[in-house]
């Protein structure tokens, strides 16, 4: 019976030092360009029909954290789903999920910098990050093929040229905007 109720404890104890490691570490990526911030789900449902995924899309989410949105695409897309991710902390929660999730597609996980990977072969681009990274991230859009989405949730794109802009507010806050690279 004591081992039951040391047992008790140290779980309870486990999930509330885990539950602080998180806290701390989301409070402190607010000191990045991109804080850690996960995408609601009811946003992410919306994104994913506002992005119109054909069977043959190679699929991207930059700054994909525990992996919320790659997996719920993954879940109804065949093609490639990829998640670029710069912490290596969210990169294993978000790989570590894997066994639990369905899939259509195939899933990849990358570590790196999103403002520095090349994003000229993708089809979609899902974001939700600040104002500062999507500045940040102009040049590389630039470079994506003609035809190309970026699905972004809540920040707009500051320069707008060579892109085709449909905004969706839903609700009084919650925006998605949705650009097409027109050249």
């Amino acid at each position: 019976m004591d081992y039951f109720i040391l047992g008790i404890n140290l779980l309870f104890f486990l999930i509330v030092l885990t539950l602080v490691c998180y806290l701390i570490y989301v409070f402190r990526s607010f000191r990045q360009i991109v804080p850690y911030v996960p995408t609601p789900y009811s946003i992410i449902k919306r994104m994913i029909n506002l992005a119109d995924l054909q069977p043959n899309d190679k699929v991207v989410d930059l700054g994909s954290g525990s992996g919320r949105l790659v997996y719920r695409i993954a879940k109804r897309h065949q093609g490639e789903v990829w998640g670029i991710e710069k912490s290596r902390l969210l990169l294993l929660v978000a790989r570590l999920r894997q066994p639990f999730n369905r899939k259509k597609g195939q899933i990849f996980w990358q570590q790196a910098d999103i403002f520095t990977y090349d994003l000229s072969h993708f089809d979609k681009v899902f974001c939700f990050l600040t104002s500062r990274g999507m500045k940040n991230l102009e040049e590389n859009f630039q470079k994506m093929k003609i035809g190309s989405k970026i699905i972004s949730y809540t920040f707009p794109l500051i320069s707008k040229e060579n892109f085709s802009q449909e905004r969706r507010q839903f609700g009084q806050k919650d925006k998605i905007f949705v650009y097409t690279k027109m050249s």
